[in-house]
């Protein structure tokens, strides 16, 4: 690596030493470095590009004003450096939140002296102002002005930690892991929806039943098919992904014609002869989307375009951008963008939005009744008595031609693939079909993309899980073409970031989770701690093979406590040790004999405990041994449990594989019990099998004293 590289490498944020699944320390090569530096708009292309990179990025600072973004702690205070013509008198301003009461406070300058610098024939100096401790939380602005010119920038002032007020409940509480994109809706559209979301809330409510209903991603996809095949793969991660709509819901739809309902019944009929044994988003797409126009075309009451109108204006440019995104692709189709319609601001660009005005109400129609019935779940989740009701969840990144990336320039990062770096369970990496927001562009942006985007993920939530936790401090970029072990980290702001997680999740008082397995350094849980942010406590750790399972009374109590194996594989099929036999039919297995002895020793042992503990007789069968983890691990101190759907109608095969996409149906596959009966909201609620698990899990916790 050339030292010019090496440095430059650091100073933009990217970490090129890693570690391998073994232990042993890996290095990113050369043309992995320049690669994720383009990406991040630096060209590192020759040692001479380098250089100059190197030189003219020391003086970045100096460019500018005021810094692009600036996040402090309350209470904390701080300074901010503003940069002019030297000698030129400045003055500087915050504009409070008007959340937080508005107003404005002006900055007093520090007598602190810092020598000008000559940057680009310019002799600049700096001035540095204070910044008070007794700002308000919020998102502010900052202003500076005077004869050198006009500046301002986004000030957030962030809490030291959030509030979790569920930690004090009598017990612990605990809640099903909804896969809405395996399940089988009994109605005639194939796939679940939001209103199943909610009708498995009113369903399971009871002495027994659960207190929240996490739900995996389900982030807006293609406007057509075909979709995404994964659905966490996002064009937009904050708008939702209208495939979960529940047309016969829509008020609209009781209006209608009998000629209209006959149209949309005719949708739902051609989905009738589709394969059993695979999920076909993009059929299911094309009737529903079918059905959906005609409902969107049907006259709203006053009342009902009111809503719309006022849904419209609360989310505000972020939604008319994204519904123009939407109109253009579905436009385009499978062809390609002319390079001026990719550009957000060119006059073809401008041209298409007035001539697809009734398609962009479309797209922002569809948000609005997504929205709608996604907090009818909650609301009928909240009134079924649970405590949290949904636990909503983010997707990892956005597709880099998708709608985030046509909104804001920059944002996505180009010809890079988010990945997976390798570990025990997953040796060779693996990638994950999105591409990652670009930090530099992220905090130029003052960080309004992603308020936008918490905001609308939490409108109707108890709690958001932010996803894998090594995610907020740096990420695995994987340049496109190349293996996914193949990538270097990229740093992020994870102060800023965690502020501005705890800073929106206090304002609505929502609960922030993070899975946490996948970290090996001491430091980022201590801060995930001291945000008040929780962990994910598993009996298998993931990435210490000696450590073997853990014991459930070691959990944190500021955690989720989980039996899921980090492989992804269910109870059921980890108990039969089918993980090794899908690794080995797959090539992704480099030792199977040696795994399937370290799979059965990990089975043995583990028995050994619950027997031992009482909660296990000889020779269980497997719904008995699944049972017994699961109050086993519900007998943990921890906040929050949650139990998969799967685990609770005996499935056995894993949703999705990572390291082996065109080998495996990932994310295709319907949930089914153990008869092999593909799952629905109905038949899973009164599937005895799920019943009993239910009660043991909601007993264990019952009897948890802290």
């Amino acid at each position: 690596m050339p030292d010019t590289l090496r440095r430059l490498a650091e100073v933009r944020g990217i970490r090129i030493e890693s570690v391998g699944p073994a232990g042993t320390p890996r290095s990113a090569t050369p043309e992995t470095v320049i690669a994720v530096l383009a990406a991040l708009g630096v060209d590192a292309g020759s040692p001479s590009t380098a250089q100059v990179e190197l030189d003219h990025g020391a003086d970045d600072e100096w460019r500018r004003m005021l810094p692009p973004s600036l996040v402090l702690r309350r209470g904390a205070g701080g300074t901010v450096a503003v940069h002019l013509n030297h000698g030129d008198p400045v003055a500087v301003w915050v504009e409070v939140d008007a959340q937080s009461g508005g107003g404005r406070r002006d900055l007093r300058q520090l007598d602190i002296l810092v020598d000008p610098r000559t940057v680009d024939g310019r002799l600049v100096g700096r001035a540095t102002f204070e910044v008070p401790d007794d700002l308000p939380l919020g998102w502010h602005r900052l202003f500076a002005e005077g004869p050198s010119g006009y500046a301002r920038s986004a000030l957030v002032v962030t809490p030291k930690r959030t509030r979790n007020r569920h930690a004090t409940m009598a017990h612990p509480l605990w809640g099903w892991e909804v896969p809405l994109f395996a399940i089988r809706s009994g109605y005639a559209w194939r796939t679940a929806d939001f209103a199943d979301l909610g009708e498995l809330a009113a369903l399971t409510a009871g002495p027994t039943g659960p207190d929240f209903l996490a739900v995996h991603p389900v982030p807006a996809s293609s406007p057509s098919a075909p979709l995404a095949v994964a659905p966490h793969v996002a064009s937009s991660r904050r708008f939702l992904n209208p495939l979960y709509v529940r047309v016969e819901d829509i008020r609209e739809t009781a209006y209608l014609s009998a000629a209209d309902r006959t149209l949309i019944e005719w949708q739902a009929e051609t989905l009738m002869d589709l394969a059993a044994d695979v999920v076909d988003r993009d059929a299911v797409w094309v009737a529903k989307k079918a059905a959906l126009e005609v409902v969107f075309s049907a006259p709203r009451s006053i009342t009902r375009q009111r809503a719309f109108d006022e849904f419209r204006s609360a989310m505000g440019p972020g939604l008319e951008e994204f519904a123009a995104w939407s109109a253009m692709a579905e436009h385009f189709g499978t062809d390609p963008w002319p390079p001026t319609a990719r550009e957000h601001g060119s006059g073809l660009a401008r041209e298409l939005r007035a001539t697809l005005t009734d398609r962009i109400e479309f797209f922002c129609w569809l948000q609005w009744v997504a929205d709608d019935q996604l907090k009818a779940a909650h609301i009928a989740a909240r009134s079924a008595g649970m405590a949290l009701g949904l636990i909503a969840s983010l997707a990892p990144g956005s597709t880099e031609d998708g709608a985030d990336a046509w909104a804001t320039k920059d944002l996505v990062a180009r010809g890079i693939e988010l990945g997976l770096v390798p570990s025990r369970d997953v040796p060779r990496g693996a990638l994950r079909g999105v591409a990652p927001w670009r930090p530099d562009t992220l905090a130029r942006a003052g960080y309004g993309p992603l308020r936008d985007l918490l905001r609308t993920r939490i409108r109707h939530a108890g709690a958001l899980h932010l996803g894998d936790a090594h995610d907020l401090f740096e990420q695995w970029w994987v340049p496109v073409g190349n293996a996914p072990a193949d990538g270097a980290w990229v740093r992020n702001d994870h102060e800023a970031l965690l502020g501005m997680f705890c800073l929106e999740a206090r304002r609505v008082g929502v609960v922030l989770i993070a899975d946490d397995r996948g970290i090996t350094e001491d430091w980022m849980r201590e801060s995930l701690v001291a945000h008040g942010i929780l962990s994910t406590s598993s009996l298998w750790p993931g990435l210490d093979p000696e450590r073997g399972t853990v014991a459930p009374d070691t959990f944190a109590v500021t955690s989720l406590a989980t039996v899921a194996h980090p492989s992804g594989t269910p109870t059921a099929g980890l108990l039969a040790g089918e993980q090794v036999e899908l690794r080995q039919r797959l090539g992704l297995s480099r030792d199977a004999d040696a795994e399937r002895r370290a799979a059965r020793a990990e089975r043995d042992a583990i028995q050994a405990t619950l027997t031992e503990l009482g909660l296990l007789g000889a020779d269980p069968s497997e719904r008995e041994f699944v049972e017994a983890l699961h109050r086993y691990v519900a007998s943990a101190p921890s906040m929050l449990m949650s139990v998969t759907m799967a685990d609770g109608v005996g499935e056995r095969r894993p949703a999705g594989v990572p390291a082996a996409r065109d080998l495996y149906p990932s994310w295709r596959l319907p949930l089914v019990d153990a008869s092999g009966e593909q799952v629905t909201v109905e038949n899973f609620v009164q599937n005895p099998r799920v019943r009993s698990l239910a009660a043991a899990v909601a007993a264990a916790r019952r009897a948890v004293t802290r």
